[in-house]
């Protein structure tokens, strides 16, 4: 089974663990008012990308090709 998610690229120079606890805490925030009280908590997951290599290989996870 695979739980509803989201995948982002976050483009800055540095995430620190502060600002990745505040992606939590407003992820978090989002889905209680959004879900109510019985949601699963996020499981927030991060790497920086290196190359365009890697970005182009994350963008092509994130959106699903469309056969033609």
């Amino acid at each position: 089974m695979v739980s509803p998610h989201v995948h982002c690229i976050i483009d800055a120079f540095e995430l620190t663990d502060t600002t990745i606890e505040i992606l939590k805490d407003k992820v978090t925030e989002h889905l209680a008012k959004t879900l109510g009280p019985d949601f699963l908590l996020p499981d927030v997951k991060y790497s920086a990308i290196q190359d365009q290599k890697g970005l182009f290989d994350r963008i092509g996870y994130m959106v699903p090709r469309i056969p033609l």
